[in-house]
């Protein structure tokens, strides 16, 4: 009879499996229970249940909590993670988080009752606007989370993000505002009066 593996044996071979698939490298263990929580509530559409207040829980209920330590973090550390997949039944980040996180990422602002950030360019010329709007659809696509991109006046850029699935900010928004920081782009020089 054959023994089962441990716990640990088994992940590493799925995920040995998995790179050899489709060519995925585990995560990061810091970022491994954050994407097990996000597929489990994607897969199965699964919130806690909330109790009104006074009230508690049917006996013999099962409460499974998510819990993610929300912290500021600077730009460079937020361009050296990825973006994790999300298909909503989290809560989006809560308003004195943004602020402080858009304190790290400059330009950014708060956009439609803070359930999104958005940051503006003017650009050299039209094509300058078009090829930066190529850099950020390359690094968009590498990560999964995709912005919107508006172009206004030929040369007047803006890029402004949110997690649709959840209806507002996530970490997400965050890294990829970090990592459109890091891109090039040819702006108009500032003609003095």
């Amino acid at each position: 009879m054959h023994q089962a593996n441990s716990s640990d044996q088994r992940e590493r071979a799925n995920a040995f499996r998995a790179a050899a698939r489709y060519g995925w490298r585990p995560l990061p263990p810091d970022q491994r229970e954050r994407a097990h929580a996000f597929r489990a509530v994607a897969r199965y559409g699964w919130r806690p249940p909330r109790p009104s207040r006074g009230q508690a829980l049917p006996p013999g209920r099962l409460v499974l909590t998510l819990r993610f330590d929300m912290q500021t973090q600077s730009a460079a550390e937020l361009t050296h993670k990825k973006c994790l997949p999300c298909e909503g039944g989290v809560d989006p980040y809560p308003l004195d988080l943004v602020e402080q996180q858009l304190q790290q990422l400059p330009g950014w602002y708060m956009t439609h009752d803070g359930q999104r950030i958005r940051k503006d360019w003017k650009v050299k010329n039209f094509m300058a606007g078009m090829d930066f709007f190529q850099q950020c659809a390359a690094v968009a696509e590498a990560d999964g989370h995709h912005p919107d991109l508006h172009l206004e006046g030929y040369r007047n850029l803006s890029v402004e993000l949110w997690t649709h699935a959840m209806g507002g900010l996530s970490e997400n928004d965050f890294i990829l505002a970090a990592k459109i920081d890091e891109l090039p782009i040819p702006l108009q020089e500032d003609r003095g009066p």
